[in-house]
């Protein structure tokens, strides 16, 4: 055993053996960490002498090569070749491969335990830094990549052991890698969830303290929005904080259920025996409530995944299909739109669809259910809606009240436990205690109220001030209406009546806010409201004490959980608020369009900036507001907030399979003339949308429409004439795209616009690669490296460490991999689709062609479907491209061929092609006829077929 992570030992049958001096033991770690490698003399040379080499060195070099062969004997071989030398280990294991299988091990085990298991022991073969007695500066580059696989490793194996209920192992090693990086927060953000599971909370909460003290004096920053997110679930105690819950595609319930266990029991039941489950009745009967639940406890048995489409929010039908896709992250394929997109994504998987909120869009909806169904076997779908959908299959599950004792018979224990009046007591104010004296009352005001948990929480509100015997007094008045007809009309007429009553008793200035806050969709904060309500109130002074008004009385929902308060309307009591808007309707859309369009634009720049990952989480939060303001701007003809809107959310969408964006950015470039300050914005925007979905025709027309405009250009991702360059890199003319960036890279330099700079740089590294120049590539990457990290925007330090990959991954692919894996990490960090599927892609190709084969393998099925989700086929030809080669490693040439051929049936994307070399292998492998029968069968399946072919490809290769 040679141990290389300390100082350099040999060890031989449990006996250290002696390696000479230091000259000698570095040529030996040198020649062991590149085995299989000839390395050229000069190489050896500067490795064990550094800059200072003897004019005799390479004789010296002879004498220890010499020495080594003695030293080990048959357990290598070492000989020297053309001026080279080449060390093919026999039995000669290192500690260092010994750790990485642990660790490559350690990715592939399904639980906690399994994990602690391999990584302690891996991680004991550390005795110090990395060849600690040779001071040589290859050591010190080497080390610094081995730092990192190190630190991952004990961040792996500390998450494993925190989920393994051993947190207070964790706290003395990385305490001490805490103390040693003060700064970095990953490390920072273990100790104190470690703290934290050891009961020690304010150890926990002053250990972000420090770190909040220190970013501030060193880099004036403030901690990122996941460690703020970690502070506040400390205080508050957060039980997801125990990581047991699945992770969540649909809103977290904001209280407690009360009273509903048998129906949910009963609907569970339900999702077993029909594929489409339908809930219906009256605005405030608890539908979505009951859906989500339904959503949660099906998650968390981990049967399958659960998304969530909520159409609340959606005014225009064209919408629909669109909001139904990125419920589930899908973007459309060419030429198919959204819902086609959804189905092929979806057959071939088990998942649940809860779709909420589908009475107001007519037929729309219900067609695309349907489409659905019949297109997706193995998907279920539970619709909220206060009528059936009619259709074929669909099994209607109307939505009961709470259930209402008799009477007051029984004792007061008894008759609280009755849901309504559970729910009613509940909602409460502290100060309401239900006695024997007013329990009849109480009953007979949840009787009055249906069951209705809406407006049992309205009415429950009031309790504070008012007694259950004066509600139903000034309540009386309002409930006649639910008299007439059917039984949900009835419940329908009280819960408008109660909603109604409620308002009435506002203040005027109250029920003026309460109007505004109709046209906001989903969450807002209170910017938000000051902004598009100010005006139709007396006075913006208090604004926040009548919104927590509003909130005590039920009528605005807040959620305070993040790291501001975010508020939202219940759908039944926004659409009650609608319904009071007067003439000054056109005025206030108007103005809500104009306010969220400059969300945007704050946001968008601030996607630039160290708080990326905040900006996403305001834009996620505003989406649904977005979409209103972009909707009405389209309606009536409004392209200047259409156009701020699409100029600003390049870098906020496309890497982040928004897929709407595309859609608006297209009717602006289509209805907006090129006078517009914007004009080059909105076609970048256009440009970029119409790349994304491997539309390229498209793209250089929309981009092409910029022609000679000027005006300032704030997006990343936005600018058109960088979607030109990109196509012509994909269509195999590199040379153009390098020689437009390295243009736009040194005008950026004298300009000192140092995003324009980082970004152009990242494309000069990209492309010098792809043209075989890595002297240049890696200058390049070196280059946007030290640029992002001086912007700390982790979009641009993802990218960069990605280019930086690409360009050492032939000569030092292990270096490549860690800077791919960390790319990852980073893109991850903020959401960003599009970079943390390219960085993916690059890692398992050279994991793949570096003998990882299981791990490479297990990557490329999570990259395809990756891009087969987002809808971006030239990286799903991108990465086919590297399958192909693999699959060919491992003698599934038939499925090679099938997806070569699909490659090749692109002329327009010869970056995609497979390697001339990979074509000649399989064709001469498989013989003439069966590889032309092959290839041609790949050029007429669809992406689909495509997918399912490769995924299977890759099952094989895996059982193998």
């Amino acid at each position: 055993m040679l141990k290389l992570l300390g100082s350099l030992e040999l060890v031989v049958d449990g006996s250290q053996v002696a390696l000479g001096g230091v000259k000698q033991r570095s040529l030996l770690a040198y020649l062991v960490l590149r085995a299989g490698e000839p390395v050229s003399i000069g190489i050896l040379v500067d490795a064990a002498w550094g800059d200072d080499a003897p004019d005799g060195a390479v004789r010296s070099l002879r004498t220890y090569v010499s020495n080594l062969r003695s030293l080990l004997g048959s357990s290598v071989d070492l000989k020297g070749e053309h001026g080279a030398y080449r060390l093919t280990s026999h039995t000669l294991d290192t500690d260092l491969d010994l750790f990485r299988r642990r660790v490559v091990e350690a990715n592939s085990a399904h639980s906690p335990h399994e994990i602690r298991l391999l990584l302690e022991p891996a991680l004991e073969l550390w005795r110090g830094p990395f060849l600690s007695d040779i001071d040589r500066a290859w050591v010190v580059e080497e080390a610094s990549i081995l730092e990192v696989e190190r630190q991952r490793a004990v961040a792996q194996w500390a998450e494993a052991a925190i989920a393994d209920d051993a947190p207070e192992i964790v706290i003395p090693v990385v305490a001490r890698m805490a103390s040693e990086a003060p700064l970095d927060e990953r490390l920072n953000g273990l100790l104190m969830r470690a703290l934290y599971f050891s009961g020690r909370q304010s150890d926990a909460l002053g250990v972000y303290r420090r770190l909040r003290s220190g970013l501030a004096e060193e880099l004036g920053v403030e901690p990122g929005a996941e460690l703020k997110n970690l502070e506040e679930q400390i205080l508050l105690h957060d039980p997801s904080m125990a990581g047991a819950e699945p992770r969540w595609l649909m809103p977290a319930p904001a209280s407690e259920l009360v009273g509903r266990s048998v129906e949910i029991e009963d609907l569970l039941v339900r999702t077993q025996q029909s594929r489409l489950l339908t809930l219906t009745g009256p605005g405030g009967v608890g539908k979505t409530r009951l859906a989500v639940e339904v959503g949660r406890r099906i998650m968390k048995s981990g049967d399958e995944p659960v998304f969530f489409a909520d159409l609340a929010a959606v005014r225009d039908e064209s919408a629909v299909d669109a909001v139904l896709a990125s419920s589930a992250g899908v973007q459309p394929h060419p030429d198919t739109g959204p819902l086609a997109g959804l189905i092929q994504y979806l057959r071939p998987r088990t998942t649940v669809l809860i779709v909420d909120n589908c009475e107001h869009l007519g037929g729309t909806v219900a067609r695309s259910i349907a489409a659905l169904v019949h297109g997706c076997p193995d998907l279920t779908i539970i619709a909220t809606s206060r009528s059936p959908l009619h259709i074929d299959g669909e099994f209607e599950w109307r939505t009961p009240s709470l259930a209402l004792p008799d009477g007051p018979d029984g004792s007061l224990d008894v008759i609280a436990r009755w849901p309504a009046v559970s729910l009613l007591l509940q909602r409460a104010p502290s100060s309401f205690q239900a006695t024997d004296d007013n329990i009849a009352d109480v009953i007979d005001l949840c009787r009055s109220l249906d069951g209705l948990p809406l407006a049992l929480e309205v009415a429950a509100a009031r309790l504070g001030s008012m007694t259950p015997t004066e509600i139903l007094a000034t309540l009386g008045s309002h409930l006649y209406l639910k008299r007439a007809g059917p039984v949900d009309g009835s419940r329908h007429a009280t819960l408008d009546a109660t909603i109604g009553w409620s308002f009435e008793l506002l203040p005027n200035d109250s029920r003026e806010l309460m109007i505004c806050l109709g046209v906001m969709n989903g969450r807002f904060v209170l910017e938000d409201v000051l902004s598009v309500c100010g005006s139709e109130v007396e006075s913006t002074e208090g604004m926040r004490e009548q919104l927590s008004d509003l909130v005590d009385r039920s009528l605005v929902m807040a959620e305070t959980s993040g790291t501001r308060t975010r508020y939202r309307l219940l759908e039944t009591i926004r659409r009650f608020c609608l319904r009071q808007l007067d003439d000054n309707e056109a005025a206030l859309r108007e103005r809500h369009a104009n306010h969220f369009a400059g969300v945007a634009e704050v946001q968008g720049r601030r996607l630039l900036a160290r708080e990326e990952g905040e900006a996403i989480g305001e834009l996620s939060s505003a989406y649904d507001n977005l979409r209103s303001a972009i909707s009405w701007a389209m309606e009536t003809g409004n392209t200047d907030a259409a156009s701020r809107i699409v100029a600003a959310l390049p870098d906020g969408g496309y890497w982040r399979s928004r897929v709407e964006l595309s859609g608006w950015a297209r009717w602006v470039w289509e209805n907006e003339t090129p006078d517009h300050p914007l004009w080059q914005a909105v076609c970048g925007s256009a440009a970029r949308g119409a790349w994304m979905e491997s539309r390229f025709d498209d793209a250089v027309r929309f981009a092409d429409g910029a022609g000679a405009a000027t005006g300032t250009v704030g997006a990343m991702s936005g600018h058109p004439d960088d979607v030109l360059a990109d196509i012509a890199l994909y269509r195999g003319d590199a040379r153009t795209a390098l020689d437009h960036y390295a243009r736009v890279a040194d005008k950026a330099a004298e300009s000192g616009d140092l995003t324009r700079e980082v970004w152009a740089t990242y494309y000069v590294a990209v492309t010098n690669a792809v043209l075989g120049r890595p002297s240049e590539a890696v200058a390049a990457a070196k280059r946007t490296l030290a640029g992002a990290r001086e912007m700390g925007n982790p979009t641009s330090l993802a990218f960069a460490l990605y280019a930086s990959g690409l360009a050492v991954k032939h000569e030092r692919p292990v270096e490549a991999i860690v800077m791919f894996e960390e790319s990852v990490q980073k893109a991850d960090s903020v959401d960003n689709d599009w970079f943390r599927g390219i960085a993916r892609m690059e890692l398992a190709s050279v994991k793949a062609t570096h003998g990882d084969l299981d791990s490479a393998f297990k990557d490329f099925a999570g990259v395809v479907d990756h891009w087969h989700r987002t809808g971006d086929d030239t990286q799903l030809r991108h990465t086919w491209r590297y399958l192909v080669r693999a699959l060919n490693d491992v003698g599934l040439r038939d499925e090679a061929a099938v997806l070569s051929g699909a490659l090749l049936a692109d002329p327009g994307s010869t970056l995609t092609h497979p390697h001339p070399q990979v074509l000649k292998n399989l064709e001469e492998a498989l013989g003439g006829a069966q590889f032309t029968r092959l290839t041609v069968r790949g050029s007429i399946m669809s992406i689909p077929e495509l997918v399912s072919v490769s995924l299977d490809a890759i099952d094989d290769a895996l059982a193998r």
